[in-house]
């Protein structure tokens, strides 16, 4: 039961390590124009 609690917590820490990294690159993405006008 315990490791299976801190699997799930591993996991959760994992997912959100990657949504950060991707929301980074989403908002470095913006700060570059990439169509004119």
């Amino acid at each position: 039961m315990e490791l299976k609690l801190q699997d799930q917590g591993d996991d959760l820490a994992a997912a959100r390590a990657a949504n950060r990294e991707l929301m980074a690159q989403l908002n470095r993405g913006r700060d570059i124009p990439t169509h004119p006008g």
